[in-house]
C-alpha cells in the first residue's frame, strides 16, 4: 500500500455520507501545498448542490446550504411580527446601568444643558428635547404615541403594496 504525504490523505470513505443536511458527493485536493484545508462538493436535502469546506461539513459547523437558517428566521419573524418586536422593546422599560437619568431613552446633554429623548424604530429616529426631567418624561410619552402611529402607517403601507 502506497503511503500518502501528510496533507494527501484519502477521504474517499466519506463520499456518500450525510452530515446534517449535506451529503458529500466528492472531496477535493488540498487548497494549496502544505495545507490540510480542502473543499467538498455536497448536495443539500433541499436539492441544492454546493461547495463547502470539508472539515466544516464533517465537524458539523456547516449543516445545510443555508435553508435551515432562512427557515428559522422566517418562522421567528412571523411569530414576532411588527407588533411583537415593538412589545418586546417596550416591555424592557428599565434603563441601562450606565444611564444618568435612570429612564430609558432619556439622557442628559451637558453641552446643551438639557435632556434629550431619543427613540429609534424601523430605522427612523424620533427625538425631542426638554430642560427638565419631568418635561422629558412627558415628551417621551408623546413620542411613544407618535411611534405607534408611525408603525401603524408602515403596516398599512406594506398591506397596500402587497395588495397591488
Amino acid at each position: 500500500m502506497e503511503k500518502l504525504a501528510p496533507n494527501r490523505k484519502d477521504f474517499s470513505a466519506f463520499i456518500g455520507q450525510t452530515f446534517g443536511e449535506l451529503t458529500i458527493l466528492s472531496v477535493g485536493e488540498p487548497l494549496h501545498d502544505g495545507s490540510h484545508s480542502r473543499n467538498c462538493y455536497c448536495r443539500c436535502s433541499c436539492g441544492v448542490e454546493l461547495t463547502r469546506n470539508f472539515f466544516h461539513v464533517k465537524g458539523g459547523r456547516v449543516k445545510s446550504c443555508g435553508h435551515l437558517q432562512r427557515e428559522k428566521a422566517r418562522v421567528h419573524a412571523k411569530e414576532m411580527g411588527l407588533r411583537g418586536a415593538n412589545k418586546i422593546r417596550n416591555v424592557t422599560t428599565e434603563a441601562q446601568s450606565n444611564s444618568q437619568s435612570g429612564i430609558r431613552n432619556v439622557y442628559w446633554i451637558e453641552s446643551e444643558g438639557r435632556y434629550v429623548v431619543s427613540i429609534k424604530r424601523n430605522g427612523k429616529i424620533f427625538r425631542a428635547r426638554s430642560s427638565t426631567l419631568e418635561g422629558a418624561i412627558a415628551k417621551k410619552e408623546e413620542i411613544l404615541k407618535e411611534v405607534e402611529l408611525y408603525l401603524e402607517q408602515v403596516k398599512n403601507d406594506k398591506k397596500q403594496n402587497n395588495d397591488t
